[in-house]
């Protein structure tokens, strides 16, 4: 056996959370098809009708926004989950505290493209949830829900009782995530998922999450984002 074929699964061992990662990376691809076939806009579901094909299409979109954009400021909590636990069960803990994440974003998801639905459309609708993520950038319950997103909660080690502690971690991290992260991901659904916006919005929240003292970055961008509301329209225009 050659030593690359045992290296290999010696390196995957040692980052439990190269499957999360696979799964961004390949939603990214995904939707950055999407863009490039759509003219730099994800928002291939612009139909008017409330027919079930195209809700399937607006929550299957949002499914894969919220993998690409969300799911890697989860990998510090994920590597936590999988060195918490058995490791012959690493992946199967991994699966539940992702699953238990999503699920949190699912649930918001509804009424947000229902919104978008009905409302969806101007530019300026986009521009202006926009700037209303920027302004909750500054205000103490954002702060509160920041430091929230790098708590812990107690992971049991084998059994069920491991299961159930990683899907409610997942749970209490997704909750807070939306809490976090919720407006901004809701002013891009308004402005029609414009790739470069989602990518540039997606580094954001990500920086905003691993970094351990994010206070700056938050009010840089909350500055920013109500000092050049213009540059958005001009950029998705």
């Amino acid at each position: 056996m050659s030593t690359g074929t045992v290296a290999a699964p010696a390196i995957l061992r040692s980052r439990p959370e190269w499957t999360v990662l696979a799964a961004v990376v390949a939603a990214w691809i995904v939707w950055c098809t999407l863009a490039m076939r759509s003219g730099g806009h994800a928002d291939h579901a612009q139909v008017q009708s409330y027919s079930m094909a195209a809700a399937l299409d607006s929550g299957a979109m949002w499914l894969v926004m919220v993998m690409a954009m969300m799911l890697p400021a989860t990998v510090p909590a994920i590597r936590y989950v999988a060195y918490a636990t058995r490791r012959q069960r690493r992946q199967r803990s991994i699966l539940l505290f992702a699953a238990g994440f999503v699920a949190v974003w699912v649930v918001l998801g509804v009424p947000v493209l229902g919104v978008a639905e009905i409302i969806g459309g101007p530019v300026w609708i986009g521009v202006l949830a926009l700037s209303a993520a920027a302004l909750y950038e500054l205000t103490p319950l954002k702060r509160k829900a920041l430091r929230r997103c790098h708590r812990t909660l107690p992971i049991r080690f084998d059994g069920r009782p491991a299961d159930q502690s990683c899907l409610r971690f997942g749970i209490h991290q997704g909750y807070w995530c939306v809490h976090t992260c919720g407006p901004a991901m809701v002013a891009v659904v308004l402005l029609g998922h414009p790739l470069l916006v989602t990518a540039l919005v997606g580094a954001i929240l990500f920086a905003e999450r691993v970094l351990v003292r994010p206070d700056r970055l938050r009010l840089f961008v909350g500055y920013v984002g109500l000092a050049y509301p213009t540059a958005v329209l001009l950029v998705v225009g």
